[in-house]
């Protein structure tokens, strides 16, 4: 009979092999700290360091290796070396998956692969999408898994990558593994094997004797799980691999437990899997060993010491749902015979809860397998009738526990929901009243706009118009009348006074709404704009279209309203407006050398200028970013969509 905590045990661990690739160290670690101290080291050099010791410390020591991980991405981001960025933040993402924190992992892998991309490094992006679908094996997506495997493989066998060819194909004789599919399983681990003979890798050659160990272990066939193992073993040993020793020992001593009945080297091969999975450091692995072990010093009748071992795994690490369910499963059981009945229950209430969690079929059945087991054990240890009394009491009190806490789970989940409605409500009246001062905000602004293109062009066409026709007549007047000497010069005084009246009435007009923001848009009316300043330049980037008429008002005053800020409040002598506009999306910088300020310290009720911008930014759904310090100047980001 198989016992599920064991099959799984091995399946749940082996994903890790597969993140590995050759690396050949010149040094040790200790070396590569000490050159890596030097200060004098080429930027180069530098990366190449924290890349080696970041990846030579993934199985030994997680906070070293996100400590030059870290190092050599900041090196990288200075030296402009997407690679590097992709390799490093890669190596992160390892070391967050081995130490379980799958999350944390895929974030810095997707950041990896976006690096690779811009790299147009193929071999990284290979590497990176086995990352990944390591990541979905291990939490169980299987399909998912095989698909970034399959992107993946292409890749290598266009690169002739031969190791990493032989890396995948393990992958996915694993996958089929994990869902029972042993054909398919031995197939893709035949191919691997075959693959890995072409090349001088032990290490790897030991994944793949490990997973047909796994296969013929669960088909059956001991004789050759028993050696594929140990051929495992012994090339994992050499290597000085000891995560992957611990692997090979845990298959041992299920070979010896489930086909040779040999429960004392099934506990011998146990121990040292523990031993190795401690020296790694792993919480994972050391777990999984524990798992084995616990369920091996059951079947010795060794109940403390398998409850001990599965208590010790649980504090050490639940990430596995698997194998916790298997482990609060030993520690119900073995609770119940070494009289531990509050134990028992508390560990039957947790053992429900995950169980339910991960799968209410597989609960009941491991639920009705277990209860079988109990049974049996009962009749096999000859229990006295006042035994049976008193446990069936402990086991009513136990289902009594389990059903009040079932009442007070549904209480709380009421309770939760009731509360999320209400939660929900105030959104949406908080959302209301926010679009409710949106739409104010946009009339507000749209009847600004209108007015000021009225006031322009009445500006431009009345007053301006007037004005001309004065110029003209006494222009004419000068020709065709005879005027005193004395006169000559105020009356060319007056001429030159209404020139410059004509001046400024069409600058006030045009800054109301300029002509050019009309007519050609909003980069033309920006560089209109900054030519008219000393002080201020402007740069374009993208492709230059109309947009929305009131969000190009809206965008240029914004850059009006900083600019001016710049040369009024903050004293600038330089500034720079830019404009970047994509088919769907805008962005404008502004800027200045000027003396700068707190953002955080400004009061907005008082600063009418930035209330008037964030607003306007606020009307059409757009971001503001500021920075700013004083003493260091000021640049303002607005995005918006188009």
């Amino acid at each position: 009979m198989k016992i599920k905590g064991f099959v799984h045990t091995v399946t749940a661990t082996i994903v890790l092999l597969y993140f590995s690739y050759s690396k050949v160290y010149s040094q040790s670690l200790d070396s590569l700290e000490s050159v890596f101290a030097n200060e004098s080291l080429a930027i180069e050099e530098q990366i190449k360091i924290c890349d080696d010791l970041s990846w030579g410390y993934l199985s030994s020591d997680f906070d070293k290796s996100k400590k030059y991980a870290n190092a050599g991405i900041k090196t990288a981001e200075t030296a402009g070396n997407a690679v590097m960025l992709g390799t490093l933040y890669r190596n992160l993402g390892v070391a967050y998956y081995m130490v379980s924190k799958m999350d944390s992992a895929e974030i810095y892998l997707e950041k990896a692969l976006q690096f690779a991309m811009k790299a147009k490094s193929k071999k990284l992006e290979a590497a990176i999408y086995g990352a990944i679908g390591n990541i979905y094996n291990t939490e169980g997506e299987y399909p998912k898994a095989l698909e970034f495997y399959n992107m993946a493989l292409p890749i290598a066998e266009k690169l002739q990558d031969k190791y990493r060819i032989a890396l995948l194909q393990n992958n996915i004789g694993t996958i089929y593994l994990s869902v029972k599919d042993f054909h398919k399983a031995e197939e893709y681990l035949v191919k691997s094997l075959k693959t890995k003979s072409e090349i001088d890798d032990t290490l790897t050659l030991g994944y793949c004797y490990n997973n047909l160990a796994k296969v013929y272990f669960n088909t059956g066939d001991g004789e050759k799980a028993l050696q594929y193992a140990n051929k495992a073993v012994e090339l994992f040993r050499n290597s000085g691999e000891v995560v992957y020793e611990s692997i090979a020992f845990q298959l041992l001593s299920m070979v010896y437990y489930q086909y040779l009945k040999d429960y004392k080297k099934a506990e011998s091969y146990a121990l040292q899997s523990l031993t190795c999975a401690k020296e790694s450091n792993l919480p994972a692995y050391i777990a999984s060993s524990l798992n084995t072990l616990s369920n091996v010093l059951w079947h010795q009748s060794k109940f403390s010491d398998s409850y001990l071992a599965a208590l010790e795994a649980v504090e050490t690490d639940t990430s596995d749902m698997e194998i916790t369910t298997d482990l609060y499963k030993n520690l119900v059981r073995t609770s119940i015979i070494i009289g531990k009945q509050d134990d028992a229950v508390n560990f039957l209430e947790k053992y429900h809860s995950i169980s339910y969690q991960w799968d209410s079929e597989k609960f009941q059945k491991s639920l009705s397998e277990m209860e079988v087991k109990y049974e049996t054990e009962k009749k096999e240890l000859k229990i006295t009738s006042l035994e049976k009394e008193r446990k069936f009491i402990i086991l009513l009190s136990v289902l009594g526990g389990i059903l009040l806490i079932t009442i007070i789970v549904l209480i709380a989940a009421r309770q939760k929901v009731i509360t999320q409605k209400r939660k929900i409500a105030e959104q949406k009246v908080a959302q209301l009243e926010q679009e409710k001062q949106l739409i104010a905000t946009k009339s507000l602004l749209e009847g600004e706009a209108t007015e000021r293109a009225r006031l322009s062009k009445d500006l431009h066409d009345g007053l301006g118009g007037l004005l001309s026709v004065t110029k003209h007549k006494m222009a004419n007047m000068k020709g065709s009348l005879t005027i005193p000497e004395e006169q000559v010069e105020t009356f060319n005084s007056a001429l030159e006074m209404l020139d410059n009246s004509i001046k400024e009435l069409r600058r006030v007009a045009h800054n109301l709404m300029p002509e050019s923001l009309m007519r050609y848009g909003l980069s033309a009316a920006i560089k209109d704009f900054c030519e008219s300043i000393d002080k201020a330049t402007y740069h374009f980037y993208g492709v230059e279209k109309r947009i929305d008429e009131k969000l190009e008002v809206a965008a240029f005053r914004i850059v009006s309203e900083l600019v001016n800020n710049a040369l009024k409040h903050a004293n600038a002598n330089k500034i720079n407006v830019q404009l970047v506009q994509e088919q769907d999306r805008i962005s404008l910088t502004v800027y200045d050398d000027g003396c700068g300020f707190d953002p955080k310290s400004i009061d907005k009720t008082k600063s009418v200028g930035l209330n008037s911008i964030e607003q306007r930014v606020i009307s059409f759904n757009g971001r503001i970013d500021i920075l700013s310090e004083p003493g260091k100047g000021t640049e303002v980001t607005v995005e918006f969509k188009c």
